[in-house]
């Protein structure tokens, strides 16, 4: 429980930088018809396949093709 609300204090205020941060940069700052963008991903690991009644997922089949 503790180390959970230290994680939580310490994810707040890194967002609080890196929000103070951003203020920094204005649209000027860049090239003209510079295009902005954001993108996430993640990689999300399930267990193994067969356990629990666990069936393959599209990674799975794509990960384990010849």
């Amino acid at each position: 429980m503790r180390s959970t609300l230290i994680s939580l204090i310490a994810t707040l205020l890194n967002l609080g930088v890196a929000v103070r941060s951003a203020d920094t940069y204005n649209r000027y700052d860049f090239p003209p018809g510079f295009i902005f963008g954001s993108a996430t991903s993640a990689y999300q690991v399930e267990g193994a396949v067969s356990e629990d009644g666990r069936s393959p997922s599209i990674w799975d089949t794509f990960t384990h093709a010849d």
